[in-house]
This record gives C-alpha cells, sequence and structure tokens, in this order.
C-alpha cells in the first residue's frame, strides 16, 4: 500500500512518530511510505532513514517544486498543496495521504482493501457537519456533507483523468468565497459528488465528542471510535504542545513519541500567558486526565444526547 505525507524540517519528528507507529501496527502490510518536501535537510533525512531501517521499511523522498502554488492562500503553508501532485509522483491507483498530526494505532489492512474504483476519494465525514454557514459559503448541499482532508484514500486514476490538482487551484485562484480551510474547502467543492464516507474510527478528531446532534447520529461509530481508533488525527490539539494537549487520546501519542524519537513537549504561547498555561496544565490538567478513562468518556457522550 502507499501512504504519503508532506513535510519540513519542523516536521521531522512528528513524522518518525506517525511512521513508527504505521509500521508498529502493520507488520504483515507492504507499504511504501512517500515523503513530498522541498527543503528536507540530509540530518533530518538521514534521522528518518534510521527508523525506517529499524522496520527494514523504504523511504521514497520527492523533492517538491512548488512554484505553482505561488500565490495561493497561505495560511497552513504551501505544503498543504503538496498532495495534490500524489499522481503525478506514485504510479499506482490509489495512496493513502495521511496529514503530519496522526498516529496509526491499528491495522490499516482493511482500509487498504477499500474499493474507491468509482470514485474521487474516501475520507472520513467532518463532525462539523451541520454548519449551515459553512454550506452556504462554499455553495454545498448538506446532504452531500464535508469531509476532512487530514486523512485521504485517493483513486489516482480518477485523479489523473480528471485533472483534480487542475480544477483545485483553479477554484482556488478564482473563487470570490472566502475560504476557511482553503485547500480542504476546495477539494470539498470540487469533489462534493464523487467521494465516498470512511468510518469515523479512521480519522478519530476531538470534536467528535463536541457535537451532540453529530453523537446521536453516528452514536455506535463514535464509541467505537474510543474503543477501537485506527487513525487518530490531532487537528488543532497537537500533543507536542503542553497547551494544546487535550485531545481524549493524547497519550496514544505520547505512547509513539517514547517508542521512538522522544520530541520534546513545548509551549505555544508566550510569557505570562505561558506560565498560565504550563500551571493549568500541570497542575490541574494532569490530575483531570488520570480520570479521563473510556467509561468515562462514553458516559458524557450518552449524557450528550439523552
Amino acid at each position: 500500500m502507499d501512504v504519503a505525507i508532506a513535510i519540513n524540517n519542523a516536521y521531522t519528528e512528528y513524522a518518525i512518530i506517525l511512521m513508527v507507529s504505521l509500521y508498529e501496527n502493520n507488520k504483515d502490510l507492504e507499504i511504501k511510505f512517500h515523503i513530498l518536501t522541498n527543503d528536507l535537510n540530509p540530518k533530518n533525512k538521514s534521522l528518518i532513514l534510521s527508523y525506517a531501517s529499524k522496520y527494514n521499511r523504504i523511504i521514497y523522498f520527492h523533492q517538491i517544486d512548488d512554484t505553482e502554488f505561488k500565490g495561493l492562500d497561505e495560511s497552513y503553508s504551501l505544503i498543504a498543496y503538496y498532495r495534490l501532485l500524489l499522481p503525478e509522483l506514485i504510479p499506482g491507483k490509489k495512496v493513502l495521504y495521511l496529514d503530519t498530526d496522526i498516529v496509526i494505532n491499528g491495522s490499516i489492512k482493511e482500509l487498504s482493501k477499500i474499493n474507491i474504483e468509482n470514485y474521487s476519494l474516501a475520507a472520513v465525514r467532518s463532525s462539523i457537519n451541520d454548519d449551515n454557514e459553512r454550506y452556504n459559503r462554499l455553495k454545498l448541499s448538506p446532504k452531500n456533507g464535508y469531509f476532512n482532508s487530514g486523512v485521504m484514500l485517493i483513486n489516482l486514476d480518477y485523479w489523473r483523468v480528471n485533472n483534480i490538482k487542475k480544477q483545485v487551484i483553479e477554484y482556488l485562484r478564482n473563487s470570490q468565497t472566502k475560504l476557511v480551510f482553503p485547500d480542504q474547502d476546495a477539494l470539498n467543492v470540487i469533489n462534493e459528488h464523487t467521494k465516498f464516507f470512511l468510518p469515523l474510527k479512521y480519522n478519530v478528531i476531538q470534536t467528535i465528542l463536541e457535537n451532540p446532534t453529530f453523537i446521536k447520529l453516528h452514536y455506535s461509530e463514535v464509541v467505537e471510535c474510543i474503543e477501537n481508533p485506527i487513525i487518530l488525527h490531532y487537528a488543532g490539539m497537537k500533543p507536542w504542545y503542553i497547551d494544546e494537549d487535550f485531545h481524549f487520546a493524547s497519550h496514544i501519542w505520547h505512547k509513539y513519541n517514547s517508542m521512538s524519537i522522544k520530541s520534546k513537549t513545548k509551549c505555544h504561547k508566550k510569557g505570562i500567558r505561558k506560565i498560565i498555561y504550563i500551571l493549568q496544565y500541570y497542575v490541574i490538567d494532569r490530575i483531570a486526565r488520570r480520570n479521563h478513562n473510556k467509561r468515562i468518556i462514553k458516559e458524557i457522550i450518552h449524557s450528550n444526547i439523552y
């Protein structure tokens, strides 16, 4: 199975944590791991290769020329657009694209076998699925849903034939609509009628616990996400920032971190705000977190919908 990520030097450690979690849980699966980058230095490339060699795996590095993306919204850096190049870089029929703030907590063999021949991509629906402002802004139909693009099983043949890259770039350059998540919004517009929704366990984001309507509609899947999450996504709650480390499954990220690079946590905030957050984290959250087991989380979910 082809798996791809896009990184710069700053995300090397987190790429290694993702990679180790993937290999640990998929020792019986042949994986071609692709890294898209435009500035990875020799030291970081060597570091990544050293971890891959421990699992007897091969890494494919793709040096990206991002000239064609110049002028696009850089809210999340131009690296976010590198995935649009995957059909040109990988000769296979499909690839699993992953954001780097992710760990794999189980086998993806079942995911790799999903047939998306008649779809442009497969992804997990956003838990903010009843956001009418978003649908109105993008002129999307709520019945078609909106997906999170941090995990995408991409039909490379479909993207090549229909030139999805060109369509997304043209939309980004010409759209008069305000784009909150530029590349993700554009991907949702272009693939509105050709996507396939994956089970929630393949992109578990904290917001699944924060929307009572969504929980009620997908109760059994949400419980499965807590009991058996396969792909954990720390969007907006990066575990390596102590002032963002509030994802209900952040301990799983820390587990794979301890098994690999042992990246040091840091604080996003500055000055007095940093001191306040650190005190909150160590004095309050560390104590409370001990009680956030699966039973209590399930009780919270239950209380949100009944």
